[in-house]
Order: structure tokens, then sequence, then C-alpha cells
């Protein structure tokens, strides 16, 4: 009985360690079915990604901007494939050229569906085309059509000159620097017949002449307000007036003005100059605009801080007006005490600054050439002070090293 029994137990516990073994088995086995089931999914994800990427660049190289998504090749390319795991003939030029022509076609479109509500800029628009090496057909257009873009750009861009000119010739106008004449020119010369933008021949040359009249009026009535108002201005060039009223077919007698009332205002505008350049030489700040405005010549050729070319602008617009120094409040014997002291500030101040280039390191070939400049100067001064250099704390030994 008792063996029985034990043989019972027996196979009882061998069929459990059977059992258990079974289901050990069938656990590996679903362990191994799913590790190859993701791995498969990922490699079929990572193919998946590969031809995307593929596609997109047959799409660019046919031009498909609007069926192109290049996030799906930075997508691979940052996963850390590269250009030829998604197209063996790819190359990182071929690839950067691609990308290139996109972004112009892009931008082409763009600029396009702006142009064809209001036809402006489509001339640079097809010369950046030309330089992108883009064809009409890559952006949805013909030539035919970007030609007539063209064309009625440049008739609005016409008749918008002609609308300047005819406000020009009704005295309406703002356009101080506006050529009449170049107007008028560039409608005969458009390809444009002028009856096409709503004028004639004639008219044009009707609003010409009196557009030229305005222009002198206006030049007349700003340097008359100037002046009455005490504002000098820089210069009052009688042949530039004389000029616009010969091209109107015009007279002084049409703006109601004389030869005496011209002469006058140029005289008083040079005695407010002539007030303002002293005004300059008593301050001492003609040191910084010694340029072609007081020289009249190359700045290059004249000595820095030389305040005679400010006195010699002085002299030149007393002359014009026709006065003396007393006129304008001063007097020769000012004048002969504010040269020297200007020579004296002269040399102080270019001798500090010459040594200040110096200091601040290694001068290249131009600061030398100043440098130079600035110590021939300082010579010139020196010499008509009747000074030595020792008297300004410095020696001929250290100008010719500030000079070398």
């Amino acid at each position: 009985m008792f063996y029985v029994l034990g043989a019972i137990s027996q196979q009882a516990s061998t069929n459990n360690i059977v059992m258990n073994i079974f289901w050990v088995i069938i656990v590996i086995f679903v362990i191994v079915i799913s590790l190859r089931a993701i791995f498969s999914k990922g490699d079929t994800r990572d193919e998946k990604k590969l031809s995307l990427a593929k596609k997109e660049i047959e799409r660019l190289r046919k031009g498909l901007d609007d069926f192109c998504d290049p996030e799906n090749i930075e997508t691979v390319l940052q996963e850390g494939r590269s250009l030829q795991d998604i197209d063996p003939s790819l190359t990182q030029e071929e690839f950067g050229n691609l990308m290139w022509r996109r972004r112009g076609r892009i931008y082409v479109r763009h600029e396009l569906n702006k142009i064809s509500e209001r036809p402006i800029g489509i001339k640079l628009l097809m010369q950046y085309m030309g330089k992108r090496g883009i064809k009409p057909r890559e952006v949805h257009t013909t030539w035919d059509e970007l030609n007539e873009l063209r064309r009625d750009e440049e008739e609005r861009i016409l008749l918008d000159k002609l609308l300047i000119l005819r406000r020009e010739a009704l005295g309406v106008g703002k356009a101080y620097f506006l050529d009449p004449h170049k107007i008028c020119e560039d409608i005969m010369n458009s390809g444009f017949v002028p009856e096409e933008l709503g004028t004639t021949n004639e008219e044009l040359v009707s609003l010409r002449k009196r557009a030229w009249l305005n222009q002198a009026r206006l030049w007349w009535e700003r340097r008359k307000s100037n002046v009455d108002g005490g504002n000098s201005y820089d210069i009052i060039s009688l042949p530039e007036f004389t000029s616009m009223l010969r091209k109107a077919g015009a007279s002084l007698k049409d703006l109601g003005i004389s030869v005496a009332d011209l002469i006058s205002l140029r005289g008083r505008n040079s005695i407010l100059q002539a007030k303002d350049t002293l005004e300059v030489l008593r301050q001492r700040i003609w040191f910084l605009p010694i340029d072609n405005y007081y020289t009249g010549m190359d700045v290059r050729l004249a000595l820095p801080g030389n305040p005679e070319v400010v006195l010699g602008r002085l002299n030149r617009e007393l002359a014009v007006a026709d006065a003396k120094l007393e006129d304008i409040g001063s007097s020769q014997e000012e004048i002969d005490s504010l040269i020297p002291q200007a020579y004296h500030y002269s040399a102080n101040f270019l001798l500090w600054f010459t040594r200040e280039r110096l200091a601040a390191g290694e001068p290249n070939e131009r600061t030398k050439q100043e440098m130079r400049r600035n110590v021939a100067a300082i010579r010139v001064y020196l010499e008509k002070l009747g000074k030595k250099p020792e008297d300004y704390k410095t020696s001929n030994q250290e100008l010719d090293a500030l000079a070398a």
C-alpha cells in the first residue's frame, strides 16, 4: 500500500517538473517572438523613412515643391543616416543646390501672388529668376504671363510719373528734385504710345515747360523764405535758377522778380553765411569741418586744422555781398588776433592727436600718411607763430619720429 502511494507521488512530482519546463519553454518562445516583432517593426519603420526621404529627393529634382516635405529628409539625417543612404547618387553639393532652388521657387511664387494683385517688382523678380536659373514652369507660370505683368508694372510706373508731372505743372507738387525732362523722356522711350497712357505729345511738352517754371518758382520761394528768416543757404546757384527758366521758356518777369531782386537775395545770403563762418572761426570749431565746404578743393590737399581756409571762405562770402568785416560785427583787428590763437590751438591739438595715434599701436599706411600730414601742419604753424618745437614740449627728433 505504502509502496503504491510512493510511486504515485513520485509520478506526480515528475509530471509537475515536465509541466514547469513546458511553461518555461512557452514563455521563452513568446518573448523571442515579441522581440523579433519589435525589431522587425523598427527595421520596417527605418525602411519607410528612407523610402519617404528618397521620394522627397525625387520631388525636389522635379520641382514639385507643393508635394514636397523636406522634414522627411531632415528626420533621416538627424538619426545618423547619410545622403547616400537615401540615394547612392546624391551628393552634398546636389542636395544643397536642390534646397537652394526650392527656397528660390517658393520666394518667386510668393512674390507672384502679391504681384498679381498689384504689379510692382516683376522686373526685379524676373532678374532674380534668371540668376537662380528658375524656369517659369517651376513656379506655375509662363514667360508670356511674366512679360504681361512686367508691361503692367511699367505702365503703372509711367502713370505715377505722369501724375507727378501734372501736379508739378499745377504747382501743387513737392518733388523738389524732379526732372520734368527726364520724365517726358521715360514716357516717350517706354514703348508706350502717349495716348495709351491718357496723354499726348503736345500735353507732355506743355507739362514739361510748366513744371520747370514751377520748379524755378519753388527754388526762389524756398531760398527767399530762408534768407528772410535769417537762415543761410550753402550755395545759391544762379546758373541753376536760370537753367530752369530757360527750359521753361520763361523769364524773371514770369515770376514777378527782377535781376536786382536776385542779386539782392544772393548778397543777403552771403552776409548770413559770412556771419556763420565768423562764428565758426571765433569758437574754434573750424578744426573738424575742414572739408570741401571751406577749402573749395580736395580736403586731402589741405593742411589739417588750418584756420586760413575758413578765413578764405569768409573773404569770398564778403566779396559776393560786397561787404566788409564791420558789416558782420567784426574787424581786421579781431581777425588778426583770432588767426594766431587758431594756429596755437591746432599745433597743440595735432601734437596730442598724433602722439595718441602712435601710442595706439603700429599704424597702418593710411594712418602713417595722416601722421605725416599732421606733423607737416605742426611745423608750418610753429613757423607762422615764430615758435620752436621746444616751446610746445616737443623736439625736431620727436616730430621726425612721428612722421617716420
